[in-house]
């Protein structure tokens, strides 16, 4: 159910944007050398999973003399391909890949690791975004849409012994969107800086995904250009 109210949200999203785009076209707001067109991207960066999202069930940890750490991030990257249909909208499906940090679980005092796990994460997501050209070639857009997440989970210690085999899978259907600011180095090649919020989920069970914000530097090339 969840699934069919994202996909109808994000098919209503794309279609109010294109009917909003096709406006400004009509009125002559679209540059006339613009060329519709495919594109591809690579994205790379730094991803802050929100393991820190668990306080409230972790809070009273310490009381037991435990201590949860988990607000760790590391180098994230995201390809994409897309269509331009016009100067201020496209769509747009990427692959992500998110390399955590490492999530514990120790004593306190002492700091005996009695859980430990580096987890990784995939996203799947099918984007509409939103462009407002400027002048010298910069341009500022906005996306939304949906994503499938899943991430995986290896301990590498638990009660203290190592347990490399043990591995957790989680996924998650969710939304995202982010803000952005790209520049055309020349009329194929763009480069561009952003900030991608994927929505985890909050529910503290064997679906638990933590909050992922994405900072990226990325390098665009659109095949419409020569």
């Amino acid at each position: 159910m969840n699934a069919n109210k994202l996909l109808v949200g994000t098919l209503g999203m794309v279609a109010t944007l294109g009917i909003s785009t096709s406006s400004l076209a009509y009125y002559g707001v679209v540059a006339n050398e613009f060329q519709p067109g495919f594109y591809i991207g690579l994205q790379a960066g730094f991803a802050q999973s929100w393991w820190s999202d668990l306080d409230s069930i972790t809070d009273n940890f310490p009381s037991l003399g435990l201590q949860w750490e988990g607000t760790h991030g590391d180098w994230a990257a995201r390809g994409d391909v897309g269509y331009d249909f016009n100067e201020f909208f496209a769509i747009e499906l990427g692959l992500g890949y998110f390399k955590g940090g490492r999530n514990s679980l120790t004593t306190v005092p002492g700091g005996v690791v009695l859980y430990e796990q580096h987890p990784k994460a995939f996203a799947v997501d099918l984007e509409a975004k939103l462009s407002l050209p400027l002048d010298n070639g910069f341009r500022l857009f906005m996306k939304a849409g949906g994503q499938f997440y899943k991430s995986s989970h290896a301990p590498l210690f638990f009660d203290g012994l190592p347990i490399v085999e043990d591995q957790e899978n989680r996924k998650v259907g969710q939304v995202l969107f982010g803000v952005g600011a790209s520049y055309a180095i020349t009329t194929a090649f763009s480069a561009d800086l952003a900030w991608t919020f994927y929505r985890g989920t909050g529910t503290f069970d064997d679906k638990y995904m933590p909050n992922t914000d994405f900072y990226s530097l990325g390098l665009t090339y659109k095949f419409a250009c020569s």
